[in-house]
């Protein structure tokens, strides 16, 4: 997650929970959706996001590339969800066995999320979501009697606390059982559903993966300056964290009074004051939908780089997140702005994940002992931050489940943070779960986690701590399930940023634009901590991104934009907020069309060309510290200001004369806005 973190409260009115869950319902939902067929005789293989009616349910896409398909949840905060319905035709009478995948999020000892399946009306007497790891299972539904023709399905959520059902297997076959192992999931499920053929989508100049700031932004730079450019986005929209499926602000120079990043960032933001939008990658769609020179391909994730003998990327294949089928792109160049350095991954690349020692760098923050210990991230739905709680007017009781965590032992520290604390309404930043989680490799967890996270804060909040008397009248009304991350993977650059770099102001000879957030990580145990909710927060001053740490030492052809940039676990804290990685988005996209010109690659460019790159991003409105505009045909250089008065601010306020207001028929001064930055 990148974000001016500390969200301010909620107003009534601020967020209609069922209009917008209509409204989203919409980028959840598969519309080409497949009738179950049986390819192998007396089998019928359903997948959950191919039911005619979802209900109550929602489809959740994020983690389709770990665990093999999107899947159907019922987010019901303990209200049990309208039933998900279908039909299938069956092939003959008979019996026919159920199978159906689910998973119990939570385990150990509790079952939060169960749900009965009923076919032809005919309830299961199995309750699935209720094994007994906390993985996807091949349940057993048992055996029904089933006419030859169209049967009925239907998912009957019981708890409302986020049952989940991926796939139901219908089979004549009493003697098949599924295999339960993940890596035997798509083979099986290839075996029984016509596995569509891969789709060539063309051959690109430069191809974005990764649609976020740094993405679109990338995009956008590189088309403008004549490439032609694919965007390869993993969501149903573009803008990651700060989508309208998320929400986290743009944060940096503009939001922190410091300065302003300019170029595309400045850009579309404009346009999105101007359209009374409430994102700026709302209006970054639309600039991305105006470039004659990109294509955008949404729901797509990339999973296979191919390489040739010097590790340069030459195509790259991606999985799509609703329906499964593969696509297939060829490129001259490429971006890694996924966030979880998934391209550089899967090319090959070498790569940072978890907190250094001090002495690996010469950190003064950083740790006695190594670790892969990351940042949680936060949920985040439309500016929904954590929960959102409704004020009813009238006293409320919230009986919280006995598998919310107990945050009463905490509750001393809890009191200690008043400044974190945005009363009853709303959540914040500082509901994470503890480091260790594993955003990669188990991302499903990680996002369950911060839903047991809300909630027990909740309960705190609603139950026992100072405010439980302000929030006696508040419903809780919504948690959100998407996981707005801060930090995964870091590729490992010419240069990685370092400490010292940031907080000498070291001016770098290959600057390209400035870090302005302070350096802001978070503490490893998240909500779980005690004392500050920062493992380190240090300001620091204005200093110099270098080219170098945009590109791959090892991939000869690929940038990386975003907070997978090569940088150290300490540095991250600046480079991290989206200001910045939007920043890095136009860079690379700048450079990228700059190496189609001149035939190079990236270190390339940096070795014979980085004075034309600044130049540029200069004319492009890029701000670089200590960097001249040298173009000739800039009549801004030869222009002069001046004032005819002036007035100190030791004189007294700006705005008034002896402390009384001034006259609109006063005489007054011109003065620049905000802090005076010594770049």
């Amino acid at each position: 997650m990148t974000a001016d973190e500390v969200i301010g409260t909620f107003r009534d009115g601020m967020f209609d929970v069922s209009r917008e869950r209509n409204v989203f319902t919409s980028f959840y939902h598969k519309y080409n959706k497949r009738d179950a067929a049986p390819l192998v005789p007396g089998t019928l293989w359903i997948d959950a996001e191919d039911f005619a009616d979802y209900g109550g349910w929602w489809m959740d896409t994020q983690f389709a590339p770990r665990m093999g398909s999107p899947f159907l949840i019922a987010a019901g905060l303990g209200t049990p969800v309208e039933n998900a319905t279908t039909t299938v035709n069956v092939p003959e009478t008979g019996k026919y066995r159920l199978w159906v995948r689910s998973r119990n999020w939570l385990a150990n000892g509790h079952a939060p999320g169960r749900y009965h399946v009923l076919v032809d009306g005919n309830k299961s007497e199995t309750v699935f979501g209720a094994g007994e790891k906390r993985q996807w299972v091949w349940q057993d539904g048992g055996e029904f009697e089933l006419n030859e023709g169209e049967t009925s399905i239907e998912l009957d959520d019981i708890t409302g606390y986020y049952g989940r059902c991926d796939a139901l297997i219908l089979t004549g076959d009493q003697d098949f059982v599924p295999k339960q192992d993940q890596e035997d999931y798509l083979p099986m499920r290839d075996r029984f559903v016509e596995k569509l053929p891969v789709k060539e989508m063309g051959h690109f100049d430069f191809i974005v993966v990764g649609g976020g700031a740094a993405g679109c932004n990338a995009a956008i730079a590189a088309a403008r300056g004549g490439a032609k450019v694919a965007l390869i986005q993993d969501r149903p929209m573009v803008g990651g964290n700060n989508s309208s499926e998320m929400g986290v602000p743009i944060s940096g120079g503009s939001s922190s009074g410091r300065g302003r990043e300019a170029g595309l960032n400045e850009e579309i933001g404009r346009i999105s004051a101007y359209n009374y939008q409430t994102k700026w990658a709302s209006a970054a769609e639309h600039v991305l939908a105006s470039e004659p020179n990109v294509t955008v391909f949404l729901n797509s994730h990339v999973f296979k780089a191919d390489t040739d003998e010097d590790q340069k990327i030459t195509g790259v294949t991606a999985f799509n997140m609703i329906d499964g089928h593969h696509t297939h792109y060829t490129g001259d160049f490429f971006a890694d702005c996924t966030g979880d350095a998934w391209l550089g991954y899967y090319a090959g690349a070498e790569y940072m994940l978890g907190r250094e020692t001090k002495e690996t760098f010469g950190e003064e923050n950083g740790k006695d002992v190594a670790s892969t210990i990351t940042m949680s991230g936060s949920l985040m739905q439309n500016s929904i931050l954590g929960y959102q709680a409704i004020d009813m007017g009238e006293p409320v009781e919230f009986d919280a489940p006995d598998w919310v965590y107990d945050m009463r032992d905490n509750a001393s520290t809890y009191s200690e943070r008043p400044k974190f604390e945005n009363g009853v309404r709303a959540g914040n930043w500082w509901i994470e779960n503890h480091g260790r989680n594993d955003d990669l490799w188990d991302p499903e967890w990680a996002r369950d986690d911060l839903i047991l996270v809300s909630m027990s804060y909740y309960n705190w909040i609603k139950n026992y701590s100072s405010l439980a008397e302000k929030a006696k009248n508040f419903r809780l009304s919504y948690i959100p399930i998407t996981n707005a991350k801060r930090e995964t993977r870091r590729l490992v650059g010419d240069h990685i940023l370092i400490e010292s770099d940031v907080v000498e102001r070291r001016v770098f000879p290959d600057r390209v634009g400035y870090f302005v957030w302070k350096l802001d990580v978070h503490h490893p145990d998240g909500i779980f901590s005690t004392g500050s909710p920062y493992d380190y927060e240090t300001n620091v001053q204005p200093t110099s991104i270098p080219f170098r740490m945009l590109y791959s030492k090892d991939v000869p052809n690929m940038f990386m934009a975003g907070r997978n940039v090569s940088c150290s676990a300490v540095t991250l804290g600046t480079a991290r907020v989206q200001g910045t990685t939007g920043m890095m988005g136009q860079i690379i996209g700048t450079a990228a069309a700059m190496c189609v010109k001149h035939q190079t690659n990236p270190r390339g460019l940096y070795q014979s060309h980085i004075a034309s790159l600044q130049q540029q991003l200069l004319k492009d409105d890029i701000t670089i510290p200590h960097l001249e505009n040298e173009d000739p045909g800039d009549i801004a250089r030869t222009a002069k200001i001046s004032a005819s008065s002036s007035r100190s601010k030791k004189d007294g306020p700006h705005n008034a004369i002896n402390g009384r207001n001034r006259p609109l028929d006063d005489d007054m001064e011109m003065s620049s806005p905000g802090q005076h930055l010594d770049l």
